[in-house]
């Protein structure tokens, strides 16, 4: 989300009445704020990616239920779980993003990334799958977490790849475990 582009979208004047209508939503839980990782607290107060809470207001866009945009519900979906189960361990969620790539969560409990997990509808094209697994790869670099997730729609798999394990799984039943 860019503050002064969603201004020149609107036509408002000031980008300060923008960021202002977005925490008004954020208050009202109908957007939920995603803080960047970074091993610098500072660096965390910037860039912030922001989500609708519920995913039914998703389907307003143009082409919202084509096959390449089911990822997008999907992965506000594993969010919202995740906030929900990282809050009642009191852990924190993040997402990566640098030059090289992006990792959709990592998942912290203090200054200690927990897991570190990617969101795919369907990692079965070979672009998709590269992508999604040079994301965690990179989140692996830059933080050392060794418990990589990806999470799909129906795919299950268990991949080794530069001395990593890398789980493949469905969100169905990723969202039903105990742990």
């Amino acid at each position: 989300m860019s503050i002064p582009d969603l201004a020149e979208l609107f036509n408002f004047k000031s980008p300060h009445t923008v960021r202002n209508y977005v925490d008004y939503l954020k208050q009202a839980f109908l957007l939920v704020g995603l803080k960047k990782f970074s091993q610098k607290s500072k660096q965390r107060m910037v860039g912030e990616k922001v989500y609708a809470v519920d995913v039914a207001l998703m389907n307003q866009r143009e082409n919202a239920f084509a096959g390449e945009n089911l990822g997008w519900p999907l992965e506000t979906m594993v969010l919202i779980h995740l906030i929900r189960k990282c809050k009642f361990e009191g852990w924190d969620v993040y997402y990566l993003k640098e030059r090289s790539g992006e990792c959709d969560f990592v998942v912290c409990d203090g200054n200690k990334v927990l897991q570190c997990v990617q969101v795919s509808y369907d990692s079965s094209l070979a672009k998709t799958r590269k992508r999604e697994i040079n994301g965690l790869l990179l989140a692996h670099r830059l933080t050392k977490c060794e418990t990589l997730l990806l999470l799909t729609d129906h795919e299950y798999e268990e991949v080794d790849m530069d001395g990593l394990h890398i789980q493949i799984k469905p969100v169905y039943e990723w969202c039903t475990e105990i742990t």
